[in-house]
């Protein structure tokens, strides 16, 4: 992407961390073996690799230990194992019985489309919406929500449209009350604010290596709390490298849910990756939470307002969904652009400037439905095309960078309206 602006970090982060790389062809080059699958010196090497990676994110996540962490094939892959295993465990706790799942309004299609294809399978689902005031879930609501069949909530920790930080601390409390276990999609959470999993209150939580972890794409995680093993049954099968006299797949963390050869080489480069995160400790955090501080200013100074909603948003201009407050958010800025439509304000700011930003509905329809941007709209004699414009920020961008991508936004959509 050499001559390129890169803006789409919470697609995947780009550049990736220093070292990452090297740790996977030296993995490939040097190493070779499957962990785990023999004594001989590559293979306790490869088992090195898969160890280290756990430590560290035990380490970086502030986990009980590494066993908590099984290696997926990405987010998808940990959250399809997390929904679709709770359905299983209680189908097999109760056969026969209701099962009812609550969602947050703000989910991706990595969660809504599991919880479509359970809901054609009986599965009673209720989707709890952000308020149009706040653009947050009330933790009440899902209090609410709850059911004697609810088997699990799910939540996005922060959205991959408006970035807001939802009450995982509030929702997790209502859960541990009622006995029913939370599952956090932690996405774009983990690597952009600290995480202390141990108190986070979640029963399991999904995340991959390649976008605030500034790690290889290809490798997802799954934590699971200790004592929360059984709420989850596995719905993949396989070898392990361990009792493999037994027909059974091995019921303790972290092999309960991993089925096969890993991926070692991106385990390595994930590994590398949270080196470098803990080699920065705390500066790590300031510097995203002060390129969030800097587009919003930046924002405020060019008069883009920032709405929870878009009927919030003015009939003409710019403005930005989510909070306006960089205790409240996270690095991924959507902006509604009524009379330059996003899908040619994109183009031409790759055409113009060489910026890397995302358009349109983000894979993620029902948090645009929620948030008014998933059906095109009528604001005077301006028709609004559904989607945004999105930049996200990454760990590598300094404040002038972030500055100049707000600008070069701004002089796309003066382009398509004619005034610049």
């Amino acid at each position: 992407m050499r001559g390129s602006h890169y803006f789409d970090n919470a697609s995947t982060s780009f550049p990736k961390a220093p070292g990452v790389g090297e740790a996977m062809a030296r993995c490939v080059d040097d190493v070779g073996a499957s962990p785990g699958r023999g004594g001989y010196r590559a293979a306790q090497a490869a088992a090195g690799l898969v160890a280290m990676g756990r430590r560290r994110l035990a380490e970086f996540l502030c986990a009980e230990g590494p066993e908590r962490f099984a290696f997926t094939l990405n987010t998808t892959d940990s959250l399809n194992a997390a929904i679709k295993g709770a359905v299983r465990a209680a189908r097999v706790r109760r056969p026969g019985a209701e099962i009812h799942i609550i969602a947050s309004g703000q989910e991706h299609n990595a969660v809504t489309r599991p919880l479509a294809v359970l809901q054609g399978e009986g599965v009673e689902v209720t989707f709890v919406h952000a308020g149009r005031e706040t653009g947050v879930i009330d933790a009440a609501d899902i209090q609410q929500a709850l059911r004697p069949t609810t088997v699990l909530v799910v939540l996005n920790m922060a959205g991959n449209v408006s970035g807001a930080l939802q009450p995982v601390a509030g929702v997790a409390e209502a859960c541990r009350a009622a006995g029913v276990p939370l599952l956090v999609d932690a996405a774009q959470a983990a690597g952009h604010i600290p995480l202390n999993l141990a108190k986070l209150g979640a029963d399991a939580c999904a995340f991959p290596a390649h976008k605030g972890l500034l790690g290889p794409q290809g490798v997802g995680v799954l934590y699971i709390r200790p004592g929360s093993e059984e709420r989850f049954a596995t719905v993949r099968e396989g070898g392990t490298g361990g009792q493999s006299a037994s027909d059974e797949h091995p019921a303790e963390m972290p092999q309960r849910f991993e089925a096969g050869t890993p991926n070692v080489p991106g385990i390595a480069g994930l590994g590398a990756a949270i080196g470098f995160l803990l080699s920065r400790g705390g500066d790590h955090f300031a510097h995203h939470r002060a390129l969030v501080e800097v587009m919003l200013g930046a924002c405020a100074r060019r008069g883009i307002p920032a709405v929870p909603h878009a009927s919030h948003a003015p009939p003409e201009g710019v403005a930005l969904l989510g909070p306006g407050d960089a205790h409240d958010r996270v690095g991924v800025f959507s902006f509604l652009t009524p009379g330059a439509r996003p899908a040619e304000v994109a183009m031409i700011m790759e055409q113009e400037r060489g910026y890397c930003v995302r358009s349109g509905l983000t894979c993620a329809p029902a948090a645009h439905a929620s948030l008014g941007t998933l059906e095109p709209g009528v604001q005077g004699d301006i028709v609004t095309d559904p989607g945004v414009v999105r930049l996200s920020l990454g760990a590598m961008h300094t404040p002038q960078d972030v500055s100049n991508a707000l600008e070069a936004l701004l002089s796309a959509v003066g382009v398509l309206r004619g005034s610049g």
